[in-house]
């Protein structure tokens, strides 16, 4: 067993980045829950992915180093837009998107000829190892992120839940859905390079299952989710340093004892 006050400096800097990536997530998946799109996260991710995988074969192909994360941004803002344009056909258009990046991550990656640890340290992360530059950029994207869909929340979502009366009064839902999904896809895209999918797919989902089994409220129920995450987040890394084990897994099988408690909570609130 690790000792926590012996070793704080190496794990200070990636338990904050934890929290607030997990709370973060998990107030903006309620939105993605609520509209049954709980795979729109992780073909988010996985567009990434491409994106990463194609600035760096575009960099070996030009002998031009050029930084994964604008490529990354991108492959998930297209895909945001598809997702928005898609509201009827969400399902079939995830499960598409899903497969057609990860064959392009696979191919292009059969390309590279450089280092393959690099490329994999930014598709999947390791919260082990997030540096004190790592923190404070997560920090300077989550908070405008954070700040402009708590500005936004109430009509998010109205869109989200009833977008034929949002549409009625004039409103897009498109335009909202789109806004929906940029702002997930800039999480996406600083917290998964930190965190790595399974992390950021399981703070999306999880948290937002348990907060919306027991929240009667929708601020109510961001709060809880934003709640569960940070201290699922918190707790399974802290967890795993004190036992050795596997940072994301660990953190991953926490969130999910948290939404089986929310779930349970709500079934035996009904009966």
């Amino acid at each position: 067993m690790n000792d926590l006050s012996a070793t704080i400096a190496f794990w200070i800097d990636p338990l904050i980045v934890v929290i607030i990536a997990s709370a973060t997530l998990g107030m903006v998946g309620v939105l993605t829950t609520l509209r049954r799109s709980l795979f729109v996260p992780v073909t988010l991710a996985q567009t990434g992915a491409l994106g990463v995988t194609a600035a760096f074969f575009l960099s070996e192909l030009i002998a031009v180093e050029l930084p994964p994360f604008p490529f990354a941004l991108f492959t998930a803002l297209a895909a945001s837009a598809l997702f928005a344009a898609r509201r009827s056909g969400g399902a079939v258009a995830e499960a598409l998107l899903f497969i057609v990046a990860s064959a392009g991550t696979i191919l292009f990656g059969s390309f590279l000829r450089g280092d393959i640890h690099d490329v994999q340290g930014i598709l999947f992360g390791s919260a082990v190892l997030v540096s004190r530059g790592e923190m404070f950029a997560v920090i300077g994207a989550v908070l405008p992120t954070v700040i402009l869909f708590l500005a936004l929340r109430l009509s998010l979502f109205a869109a989200s839940f009833d977008p034929e009366s949002y549409a009625a009064a004039g409103r897009s839902p498109f335009l909202a859905d789109l806004i929906l999904y940029t702002l997930l896809s800039v999480l996406i895209a600083v917290t998964t390079r930190a965190l790595g999918t399974l992390v950021v797919f399981s703070a999306t989902a999880l948290p937002a299952l348990a907060a919306l089994a027991v929240g009667r409220s929708f601020d109510r129920v961001l709060l809880l989710a934003a709640l569960v995450g940070a201290l699922g987040g918190g707790g399974g890394f802290i967890a795993s340093w004190l036992f050795d084990l596997p940072t994301g897994a660990t953190v991953a099988a926490v969130l999910c004892l948290f939404g089986a408690a929310g779930m349970i909570a709500q079934k035996l609130h009904s009966w």
